[in-house]
């Protein structure tokens, strides 16, 4: 039971920081640059303080070790900005890969509209379907492509456990 409130606790915590930066960012075009940057690092600060508190965890409980496994995960993906959303962060936390497919569609929508740059649309579905390949999610065969071709482009490096040497990026996608 102590677990699962510290679990819940730390989910909080993290959805609480990712809110923070999506707001953050929302906001950077009325900011001053120099507000800008001092508060995305101090968020930043907040998510290394919560990685260092998960490393500390997690040599303890297995339980606890298995329960924080995603949330460790995306804690750092957020420190080495491997996800530049933080929306996407915090769905691959949760482990949703239906949010993060109902997002795609939506990023269709507005990239049709006009309403989302191309740049930006190739940008965020890289973020997806990354996250969805670490989720070990099925892909279709046009994901699989946009991945490998954004690969050769040399922007589909996401170490996301980079502090420990373990790379949990799945890059077999035949």
């Amino acid at each position: 039971m102590a677990d699962a409130v510290l679990v819940e606790n730390l989910q909080k915590q993290l959805d609480r920081l990712m809110n923070q930066l999506a707001d953050i960012e929302e906001e950077k075009p009325t900011m001053d640059p120099e507000e800008y940057e001092e508060m995305k690092a101090d968020t930043m600060e907040e998510l290394k303080d919560l990685s260092r508190t998960l490393e500390k965890m997690t040599v303890g409980s297995i339980t606890v070790l298995d329960n924080l496994t995603a949330t460790r995960i995306a804690v750092r993906a957020a420190i080495s900005q491997a996800f530049r959303t933080p929306e996407i962060v915090a769905l691959f936390a949760r482990k949703q890969p239906a949010a993060l497919r109902q997002k795609l569609i939506v990023m269709d929508s507005e990239l049709r509209m006009h309403k989302l740059s191309e740049k930006d649309y190739h940008a965020r579905k890289l973020e997806i379907l990354t996250a969805l390949a670490n989720l070990k999610e099925e892909l279709s065969t046009e994901e699989k492509a946009f991945l490998q071709s954004k690969q050769s482009e040399n922007l589909l490096r996401f170490d996301l456990e980079a502090t420990s040497g373990n790379t949990l990026c799945r890059t077999d996608l035949q």
